[in-house]
């Protein structure tokens, strides 16, 4: 790839930060759009220091196993997730994982490049900055906002350097040059129908049995809507009752001693099993972790046995919160991406927030490699 104007500019003042005995920023932000060659720009970046200084230690690592693994399958070898690289695993009985932050001393880095830095609350941003190691935050300003708090590192006019310019060959994918459409027309925008076969606009009342099972994820607005299509997902597949050997789930809330996050994926190892009526003991992996080992662990959730969220009073306050991955909203998807990806978009959801509705098409859009389908009400 061709380096565009921006991504010059880009990479000699990230230089310039990073050797910079003056500058006294511990952390530098870069945003860009889909197709803006931000990947591109990490492996160059770490190409150019490691020229210079080919001891020097550079950790590159990612908010969720999935956006580590698309960092490896794009040249970054090495890349891990944001827990795996600062807190350490300490396997107790059974299984069970507690996970505790490194030491400084045990730190060992000169740079570290954070990758879908949208994702990264103030927790983890503490945690990193504590090693007083320089940290080089990339991500893309256009997705949606973190829910819950004010703290984003990719709010668009607070970015240390913005890459505007789109590479002709993305742009040649009508995911991301729709995608960049909706972003500043909105959804209207786009009529119905195929485009070259990779992005497809449609009603969802016409969408096949077949079409719905066979995309790697769904995503949705809402989680009323979530709830109702991971439903009609297992009845399809003769699925029930508690979590079985092989379904997918996602985590619904960060914990930290487990060394899990709010929006990560996961993959049941064994049938769950239910120990009271409100906790439930599982056996699982990530799928986009290197090691891939099995966990148990207990979990406490809403849908698994319907007696909603249980409260600390319980003794479950560290267990991990978990439901049903089939379909997911958009605000899980964040940072991931699949093959082939369904939207199913009901319309009412973010009508009264025209810009948050653009955000939102643009983040579900960018969410494909391959195949695409916008499925409306």
């Amino acid at each position: 790839m061709e380096l565009s104007k921006d991504q010059e500019i880009a990479l000699d003042e990230i230089l310039k930060w990073y050797y910079s005995e003056t500058d006294s920023r511990k952390y530098f932000t870069l945003g860009g759009l889909a197709g803006s060659g931000k990947t591109f720009l990490i492996n160059l970046i770490t190409k150019s220091i490691y020229d210079k200084d080919i001891m020097c230690k550079i950790a590159h690592c990612a908010y969720t196993g999935k956006a580590a693994d698309v960092m490896r399958r794009k040249g970054i070898s090495g890349a891990s997730t944001i827990h795996r690289l600062i807190y350490i695993p300490i396997e107790e009985k059974e299984g069970k994982i507690t996970f505790v932050k490194k030491e400084k001393a045990d730190f060992d880095y000169d740079l570290i490049i954070v990758d879908e830095a949208s994702m990264v609350g103030e927790d983890i941003f503490d945690d990193l900055m504590s090693y007083g190691i320089k940290v080089l935050f990339v991500g893309d300003f256009g997705q949606l906002p973190p829910v819950g708090t004010k703290f984003n590192l990719m709010i668009e006019d607070k970015l240390d350097f913005k890459l505007t310019t789109i590479h002709r060959q993305a742009l040649e994918n009508p995911i991301i040059s729709v995608s960049l459409k909706v972003r500043e027309y909105g959804g209207n925008s786009i009529d119905y129908g195929s485009y070259k076969n990779k992005f497809y606009k449609t009603i969802a009342s016409n969408l096949s049995m077949k079409s719905f099972l066979s995309a790697d994820q769904i995503i949705c607005g809402t989680n009323k809507r979530r709830l109702e299509l991971n439903k009609i997902y297992r009845e399809e597949k003769n699925l029930s009752g508690l979590p079985k050997k092989g379904e997918k789930l996602i985590i619904l809330r960060n914990n930290y001693s487990k060394g899990v996050f709010n929006g990560q994926q996961i993959i049941v190892a064994e049938d769950f099993k239910l120990q009271s009526p409100i906790k439930i003991e599982g056996k699982f992996y990530d799928p986009f972790d290197e090691n891939k080992k099995i966990r148990k662990e207990d979990f406490w959730v809403t849908n698994f046995v319907n007696t909603g969220y249980v409260i600390k009073e319980k003794g479950l306050s560290d267990a991990i919160l978990a439901d049903f991955g089939y379909c997911i909203s958009v605000h899980k998807s964040q940072g991931s991406e699949w093959d082939k990806v369904l939207l199913i978009d009901d319309e009412g959801f973010l009508r009264w927030d025209k810009d948050a509705k653009k955000k939102f098409l643009y983040t579900a859009f960018t969410r494909a490699k391959e195949k695409f389908i916008w499925a409306t009400d």
